[in-house]
C-alpha cells in the first residue's frame, strides 16, 4: 500500500528535479543514495524515507525541508534564499539605474553559488555581507568620491533589503 504523505513528497521531489533539469541518477549521486532509493521516494513506495535523507534532497533541490514534507503547501515552492537575494539585488540595481545583462563572470559566480548546499550558501552570504561592511568602513576620502558614494549607497541599500527580508521571513516562520 502506498503512503499518501510519501506520494506527495515524491511528487514534489520529482517535479523539482525535472524543473532543475536534473536526472534521478544525478540527484541520487548528489544525495549519496542509490538510484533505486530516489526512484522509490519519488514513486511513493517508500513508507519512511528518513528525515536526514529528505533533508539532504531538499538542500540539493534548493527548498526547505518544511515545505517539502508539508502536504498542505502547494506548488510552486517559496523562493529560496538564492532567489530572494537575486530579487533584492535586481531591485537595488533597478532603482540605481544599473539594471542590465549580467556578465560571464557574474554568471560563473551565480553558478558556483547554486552548486552549494544551504550551509555553504549561508556562509557565502555572510562573507559577502562582511565584505560589504568592511569595504564601506574602509573607504578613504581619497578614493573616487562619486563612484565610492554610489557603491557604498548600493551596498547599504542591499544590506537593508537583505535585513528587511530576513526579518519578514523570521516573522512569518514564527506565526
Amino acid at each position: 500500500m502506498r503512503n499518501i504523505v510519501s506520494m506527495k513528497l515524491g511528487e514534489k521531489i520529482r517535479r523539482l528535479r525535472i524543473d532543475r533539469n536534473m536526472s534521478a541518477r544525478t540527484l541520487a549521486e548528489k544525495a549519496e543514495q542509490s538510484g533505486t532509493t530516489v526512484n522509490n521516494i519519488e514513486d511513493g513506495t517508500t513508507s519512511d524515507p528518513g528525515v536526514c535523507r529528505v533533508h539532504k534532497i531538499a538542500s540539493i533541490l534548493g527548498v526547505s525541508l518544511d515545505w517539502l514534507v508539508d502536504d498542505s503547501q502547494g506548488w510552486p515552492p517559496p523562493a529560496g534564499p538564492e532567489q530572494q537575494v537575486a530579487d533584492m539585488v535586481r531591485k537595488v540595481f533597478d532603482r540605481a539605474g544599473l539594471a542590465g545583462e549580467i556578465t560571464d563572470q557574474e554568471r560563473e559566480v551565480l553558478a558556483a553559488f547554486r552548486s552549494l548546499d544551504a550551509a555553504g550558501r549561508s556562509e557565502v552570504l555572510g562573507y559577502c555581507r562582511g565584505l560589504s561592511v568592511s569595504r564601506s568602513a574602509g573607504k578613504s576620502e581619497t578614493s573616487a568620491p562619486a563612484q565610492a558614494g554610489s557603491e557604498a549607497d548600493l551596498e547599504r541599500q542591499l544590506d537593508s533589503e537583505l535585513d528587511a527580508e530576513q526579518n519578514s521571513s523570521s516573522h512569518v516562520k514564527r506565526a
